[in-house]
């Protein structure tokens, strides 16, 4: 997602605007003359209060005159509504009146207005929606997983029944829940893309926001980013919900990998955001792989918590 692509479609809305205000006061103008002439008598009187202003400086002048001006402009009100319009009407058109469509708001210091993060924020997700064919809990098929005991002293059935009624409780609940990192580990084909869909789906579905982003395709960005590029990294940090799929299938990259990773999960943890991640890696690969730093965000931190899936895969399953 490029940034400068937000900053056009601001761009864009302007121009609507400056059209449809156009629009709107040629309309009037047809309809009621006489508005065109009260806005001319307002045209001369700040012409006048200009020349004054150069030629002497009469305040008192000035001043009569710019009560003039808005007893007109409340005339132009009055014959407005007099005739079926909202005073307002002949204003200047904004989508978003506190940044008046801009994107910023702040006379010093300029920020991003909220109706621009909420922009960012919803062409992100839509980039990373999921298709009508993605993962949902009503879809769970619990015939897939089979019978053979685990670690856990329980069969891979009765663990993933155990476990998706886990996580379907989050999906309800959020984002009033106390797990605040999820990471859900084991061998391909097991059904972690699966349940990290269904948890979005339902999020999304309770009308709250979930980016849902491959590791690999996560990366690039950061990597890009790190480049100079105009990408904007908002969606990773500032979405509510954020599910990473296949960690560890990213290149290591120097000064991307390990440091984004950590600089991610660091700030969402702070923030108090829910991340879930997936990842076929083992819990002691985890370490060896990003070191000691994001490891302790992901296992020894005291807001996560690890589901390791076990068993047969089932993906052989389905495809009889």
């Amino acid at each position: 997602m490029d940034y400068s692509d937000i900053l056009m479609q601001y761009t864009i809305q302007q121009r609507k605007n400056e059209i449809e205000r156009r629009n709107r006061h040629n309309e009037v103008i047809r309809k009621i003359p006489e508005i065109k002439e009260i806005e001319g008598n307002i045209n001369k009187l700040l012409v006048s209060d200009v020349k004054t202003a150069l030629k002497s400086g009469d305040i008192k002048h000035i001043a009569d005159r710019r009560k003039q001006a808005v007893a007109l402009k409340a005339r132009i009100e009055r014959t407005l509504k007099e005739n079926g319009y909202p005073k307002d009407y002949l204003d200047n058109v904004y989508r978003c009146a506190k940044c008046k469509d801009t994107g910023f708001i702040g006379d010093t210091v300029k920020k991003r207005c909220s109706c621009m993060e909420k922009n960012i924020m919803k062409i992100a997700l839509k980039e990373a929606d999921l298709s009508e064919q993605s993962g949902r809990f009503e879809d769970f098929d619990e015939d897939l997983f089979s019978d053979e005991m685990t670690r856990y002293n329980k069969t891979q059935k009765k663990y993933m029944q155990a476990l998706k009624k886990s996580l379907e409780e989050f999906s309800d609940r959020f984002p009033g829940t106390h797990m605040n990192t999820v990471l859900i580990t084991g061998a391909a084909g097991l059904g972690k893309t699966f349940l990290l869909e269904c948890i979005a789906n339902r999020v999304i579905q309770r009308g709250h926001s979930a980016g849902f982003f491959t590791a690999y395709g996560m990366f690039d960005t950061f990597y890009r980013h790190r480049l100079g590029r105009d990408v904007d990294l908002d969606i990773y940090f500032n979405v509510p919900l954020l599910l990473i799929d296949d960690l560890g299938t990213e290149p290591l990259t120097n000064n991307v990998t390990v440091e984004y990773l950590f600089s991610l999960l660091n700030e969402r943890q702070r923030t108090g955001k829910h991340t879930i991640i997936a990842t076929n890696l083992r819990i002691e690969d985890i370490r060896e792989r990003y070191g000691e730093r994001v490891y302790s965000r992901v296992v020894v931190s005291g807001v996560a918590r690890i589901y390791a899936l076990e068993g047969s895969d089932i993906r052989k399953k389905q495809s009889k």
